[in-house]
């Protein structure tokens, strides 16, 4: 009887799906030339821009430290209630130099703005931690930003940011602008996650219950009957 009563709560854990979300982060910014002087202007959905010290960029740049840097905002409304077991964020550096350097990603609730991507040169002092991995140029990039997501949910945000910074060498990829596609980075968010387990309620659990607790007493009844 003890062992009947044991599956219901595994008959509850079961009800979880593991699935998998990609989202492509293409360049979003609307202006014409390669840079935009204009760092007050903003620029609304799921995607990013590349930043110079005084202006915006159709580029994803990770050129040293200080030469150009990369903002990103997504729509992580979808996720809501998901239980996250893996993020990653992977991208191709396409021009510049071809060795490696670090760098590092920074995640941060992008609520503030609703939806529109807003200049920050620094990462935002308040933030959700940051991780750092190797940036390659003319290579795929990755980064797990796992823990970073996992807390943007945690703290019930609707838009989660990124801001990415290079290290010692300069690398980019052109994007959004002349013959170059808004896609042409090939930046993704990958998340593997599990559905919100739906518990059954305690009338529903009760009603399990008795139906094992009759068919355990049905069992006893026919094993006395078979003895006699």
């Amino acid at each position: 009887m003890k062992k009947l009563f044991a599956l219901i709560p595994l008959l509850a854990a079961m009800q979880a799906n593991a699935s998998v979300m990609t989202i492509s982060l293409n360049d979003i910014g609307t202006f014409a030339a390669l840079r935009n002087s204009n760092t007050a202007s903003n620029y609304a959905g799921t995607g990013y821009l590349g930043m110079y010290t005084n202006a915006w960029g159709h580029v994803l740049g990770v050129e040293r430290s200080n030469l150009s840097r990369t903002i990103m905002q997504v729509d992580i409304g979808a996720l809501a209630g998901k239980s996250i077991s893996s993020a990653v964020l992977s991208f191709e550096l396409k021009d510049g130099e071809t060795g490696s350097q670090n760098g590092t990603l920074v995640g941060f609730d992008a609520d503030a703005n609703a939806g529109n991507l807003a200049y920050s040169w620094n990462a935002p002092s308040t933030n959700y931690g940051s991780v750092v991995s190797t940036l390659a140029g003319r290579a795929v990039s990755y980064f797990d930003v796992t823990s970073l997501l996992a807390a943007s949910l945690a703290a019930h945000d609707s838009w989660f940011g990124m801001h990415l910074r290079g290290s010692t060498v300069a690398q980019w990829t052109t994007a959004n602008n002349g013959a170059y596609a808004a896609d042409r980075a090939g930046m993704v968010l990958t998340i593997n996650y599990l559905d919100a387990v739906t518990v059954p309620e305690p009338g529903s659990l009760l009603l399990m219950g008795g139906g094992l607790a009759a068919l355990c007493a049905l069992r006893r009844r026919r094993v006395t009957q078979l003895r006699c």
